[in-house]
């Protein structure tokens, strides 16, 4: 058996470059970075803001400001939906009924003799 396990290194190193790079594309980098470093900068991000939020006099109002201001524009947008819902509903509430009173008013206007004949009032 061999005792050489591991492949030989290539003659010149220009040529192991140039074989490294024909496989591994921007966007393999890119991916492998991002996948590589991802844990870590979440960990430490939440590390910092947990620290932040606990440490810092200031950091809880400012959240607390924060999250009243997301809290009302929540409210300013569910209610602008809703009132937009309810206008269009009155509309279109307002066009089947004058819809339905224009079909009575035809439908009681022609009316039939005896005879069966139509004629208007």
């Amino acid at each position: 058996m061999s005792e050489q396990i591991t492949r030989p290194e290539p003659a010149s190193t220009e040529l192991a470059e140039r074989a490294r790079r024909v496989h591994r594309t921007a966007a393999d980098e890119i991916a492998s970075t991002v996948g590589y470093w991802t844990p870590e900068t979440l960990a430490a991000g939440a590390a910092g803001v947990g620290g932040l939020l606990i440490w810092h006099p200031a950091a809880l109002p400012i959240a607390g400001l924060l999250l009243a201001a997301r809290i009302t524009a929540a409210r300013l947008a569910r209610r602008r939906t809703l009132r937009e819902r309810n206008d269009r509903f009155e509309r279109e509430k307002a066009e089947l009924a004058a819809r339905r009173a224009q079909e009575d008013q035809t439908h009681t206007d022609t009316r039939t003799d005896d005879a069966g004949r139509e004629g208007t009032a």
